[in-house]
């Protein structure tokens, strides 16, 4: 079976960027005005990106979560995480260490399709979950951040689909 990423062009098996505009942050449970866009997670451009609240030495403790809709149920295989990217490599603030990745038909009932720990590094964190996960809504949960940081940021999330998913996507 084949794996399809969608749309990240330097990843992309698939050109379905139709698909992915019609995502949206649907909730974050905190962001940083001015700075960290919570869209800039879904956008395209791993140059902008979501942070969540750190200034004035108040930055709200782990779990920091972001909850995406992308507009239609889709079978997913796995997802994709990029930490968030500056000029000249990855920018160590917020790389996620502890993650959970949860789906939902409804944004109410979450079921778990996958936990673990990402690498340290500012590259493209790829998990293929054990079994398939079918939902509109996925949320991805920040339990700790490297460096004991108590914020989080990404630079873009993706999800992965299956051949049959991605043709199905095109049709539509």
């Amino acid at each position: 079976m084949l794996l399809f990423l969608l749309p990240f062009a330097a990843h992309a098996q698939t050109n379905a960027p139709e698909f992915k505009q019609h995502w949206r942050v649907v909730s974050v449970d905190s962001s940083q005005p001015g700075e960290g866009s919570p869209q800039g997670a879904i956008d395209g451009d791993p140059m902008t990106y979501w942070h969540t609240h750190w200034s004035n030495n108040d930055a709200p403790p782990h779990p920091h979560e972001i909850v995406v809709d992308m507009g239609r149920s889709v079978e997913l295989l796995g997802f994709t995480y990029l930490p968030r990217q500056a000029k000249g490599g990855g920018q160590p603030n917020g790389r996620i260490d502890r993650y959970e990745f949860m789906v939902s038909g409804d944004s109410t009932n979450w079921a778990q399709a996958a936990s673990g720990r990402f690498p340290e590094s500012g590259d493209w964190k790829t998990n293929r979950f054990s079994q398939a996960a079918t939902g509109r809504y996925f949320k991805l949960v920040s339990w700790s951040a490297f460096k004991n940081q108590p914020f989080a940021a990404v630079g873009e999330l993706d999800v992965l689909v299956s051949d049959k998913a991605a043709a199905d996507l095109k049709s539509r």
